[in-house]
């Protein structure tokens, strides 16, 4: 029971409360040590986050509920402490109100309590954490709330601000959930502000050394990003199982150096989704999104309907996948603007499989490297997929828009490459499609229903492909693209002696202003294709 009008205001949960001020007027007085009588109530208050949370810790194990900590904000006196809970706590301030059983609400009226210090829940089954403004970390760990085999989760309506690198493993942010276990866990970060955080959220989800399966959820959801920071969201997930995070919704305004990183060890299998976010033209990174797997890992990265509209100093994706890894990346209806160094770097090594479905996204930015640069290192017995439909790149490239490279320092490494449906548009410094496959690696490629716009210009050739010793290339669908822009060269295709190439189509394909020539191709190369309506090879 809480005054706050001349009647009584019940509400839901049970409470302990906390206040480092004077008394507030609305029932809740000055707070005190437990040493001078305090219990918790309003009318005696704790005036450490430190006592309230021991008392609800150990009313939430006696009664098996949820028990609130209710700090008062608005005193003009900072907090300096930290809080340790493993029953099922809620953390809730005067900054948000409280709703009691007849409909009615207490608080809500004022400023967010300052806390020097942090929250550690350890193997709780339920941590709630709303409305706090935190300017550190915990003293040992240098994270403002922290998880530990925590179930379920949800932090909200709170500020972190001027935290540094924490002194935790690779992976620890701000907020961070760590999990060790086969248990379900869901945990959810939404309605919160970051400003001039080193790493804003963490999840580190290792089962690597246990039996256990993980079973673990993520959701960020609805925050601001702001300010200056080395990431926004890493995830490690090592061991095997499976975990879900999904970043949606957000508005990120600040300077981060790689906002989203991911490592993957073991099998587990990672899906993230990163969807509905804007990066604001104010925002600036030098890679936005890095990811390394190994072993036998999957990871699925899904990016969609999102806004890039900043500036990246290095790569926009930057993916790596060794050993008998599985990456796959679904990237779809996107906005890329602004100067970005390069869209896509991808290295593809091992017996790994890398696949990667770029469709439907508008790129219209200015690129100092190859705007999409695809790296084959692997055996036969991996691949990378590339494909490319439907989108549109305008702006102006430096260098080539698709460069794919299937080294011949691999084991016979294999490349599929799509490229169709595109349009290209404005200024390209090289050429827009340039593939080369290297001794004894094996390129399959198709390539129709391009456009090259009447106001494009492209200094080299829409479609490069050379070869160097035995290696083999099929292109089997040469189809329907019509490069209305100048050209030096339409296609241009090599094969080396000892090379295997043929190429085939049955529709036409359009050049209508080459500077030089509409098709070179050397003796040797097998197939039948059409350009401007002559039926090639010779």
């Amino acid at each position: 029971m809480v005054s706050q009008t001349p009647g009584k205001l019940v509400l839901a949960d049970d409470i302990v409360f906390v206040n480092n001020g004077s008394p507030v007027g609305n029932g809740i007085q000055a707070g005190d040590t437990s040493t001078n009588g305090a219990d918790g109530t309003a009318e005696k208050p704790f005036d450490t986050v430190t006592e309230g949370t021991g008392l609800a810790a150990q009313n939430s194990f006696g009664t098996s509920r949820l028990w609130s900590v209710y700090t008062q904000g608005g005193t003009g006196i900072d907090y300096n402490d930290n809080a340790i809970t493993a029953g099922m706590t809620r953390f809730t301030s005067s900054y948000l109100p409280i709703v009691g059983v007849d409909g009615r609400t207490f608080g809500g009226n004022t400023d967010r309590p300052v806390l020097y210090g942090g929250i550690l829940s350890f193997f709780g089954p339920t941590l709630i954490v709303e409305g706090y403004d935190f300017r550190s970390g915990i003293e040992e760990f240098g994270v403002a709330v922290f998880g530990i085999n925590t179930s379920n989760a949800l932090i909200r309506h709170n500020l972190f601000s001027d935290m540094g690198e924490f002194d935790l493993e690779e992976g620890a942010g701000a907020v961070t959930f760590y999990v060790q276990d086969d248990q379900p866990h869901h945990f959810a970060v939404e309605n919160n502000e970051f400003r001039d955080v080193f790493n804003s959220i963490g999840l580190i989800a290792d089962a690597d050394s246990l039996s256990d399966t993980l079973n673990v959820t993520l959701d960020v959801r609805n925050n601001l990003f702001a300010g200056e920071g080395y990431a926004i969201f890493t995830t490690g997930a090592y061991g095997s199982g499976l975990v879900t995070t999904n970043f949606t919704n957000n508005e990120i305004t600040g300077n981060f150096y790689i906002p989203f990183i991911s490592w993957t060890e073991g099998d587990v299998t990672l899906n993230s989704t990163f969807a509905n976010n804007v990066f604001t033209s104010s925002s600036d990174v030098e890679y936005m999104f890095g990811a390394e797997i190994s072993d036998d890992t999957k990871f699925n990265l899904t990016v969609k309907n999102n806004q890039f509209l900043g500036e990246v100093w290095e790569t926009q994706f930057d993916l790596y996948s060794y050993d008998q890894s599985t990456l796959t990346a679904d990237i779809q209806n996107n906005l890329f603007s602004n100067e970005i160094d390069q869209l896509m770097y991808v290295e593809q090594y091992d017996d790994s499989t890398l696949s990667i479905h770029f469709a439907q996204n508008i790129v219209e930015a200015e690129f100092d490297e190859d705007a999409i640069a695809l790296n084959v290192y692997g055996t036969s017995a991996g691949k990378l997929i590339a494909k490319f439909e439907n989108n549109l790149f305008s702006g102006d490239f430096s260098d080539d828009v698709i460069d794919a490279h299937v080294s011949s320092e691999s084991s016979n490494g294999i490349l599929d490459l799509t490229v169709a449906g595109n349009q290209f548009t404005d200024y390209i410094g090289d050429s827009a499609i340039d593939v080369f496959v290297g001794d004894g690696a094996t390129a399959n490629i198709k390539v129709y229903n391009n456009t090259v716009a009447e106001d494009a210009y492209i200094d080299s050739t829409f479609l490069q492909i050379s070869t160097e010793g035995a290696a083999t290339v099929a292109v089997t669908q040469l189809d329907n693209n019509l490069i209305f822009g100048d050209v030096d060269y339409g296609f241009d295709f090599f094969k080396d002696a000892a090379a295997t190439f043929s190429v085939f189509g049955t529709q036409d394909n359009i050049v209508t202003n080459p500077f030089t020539s509409d098709i070179q191709l050397n003796f040797g190369i097998t197939g039948s294709f059409f350009v401007n309506g002559f039926e090639f090879p010779f």
